[in-house]
């Protein structure tokens, strides 16, 4: 699904092969989760949210990916997706199950694991989509209040 030409352009090491970031989601989660990322990283070039709204086509939401593909003319795409086996998943499978060494689908999407998607998106994709998972599980904590023994640990 990515273009023929940027690939033999990035193989020749005439342009830099960025990976094309697909944020999906149920709603716009994807476009709030873009504005965070954008807060904190600014503009980031061939990164877009393609929600999926009530009411919407399964085929509609492959359309839009399509033509976003398309746009991004990158030689790699990554799907970032909010949720494994929901509609924006299920459709973003079926583009990667036709070029599976260009596109890579992630589920569980959050935060951290967007940010390192940006700052690491000249990584093979295998290699980013490894180190996505990792970060992904890493970026979920659970902080819990200090008891009285060890509050002051924390001053």
């Amino acid at each position: 699904m990515a273009t023929e030409c940027v690939n033999t352009l990035a193989s020749k090491g005439v342009v830099k092969a960025v990976v094309g970031i697909i944020i999906a989601s149920h709603g716009d989660f994807c476009q709030g989760i873009l504005q965070s990322a954008t807060m904190i990283a600014g503009e980031q070039d061939h990164v877009e949210a393609v929600p999926f709204h009530s009411g919407q086509t399964t085929e509609a939401l492959k359309a839009v990916f399509d033509q976003t593909i398309k746009q991004m003319n990158t030689p790699k795409i990554l799907f970032l997706v909010d949720l494994f086996g929901g509609t924006p998943f299920n459709t973003a499978v079926r583009i990667a199950s036709v070029d599976a060494d260009n596109v890579a689908v992630v589920t569980g999407l959050n935060l951290p694991m967007l940010m390192e998607a940006y700052f690491n998106r000249e990584m093979a994709l295998p290699a980013l989509v490894s180190h996505l998972e990792q970060t992904g599980r890493s970026g979920i904590k659970h902080f819990e209040l200090p008891t009285d023994e060890s509050e002051d640990e924390l001053l």
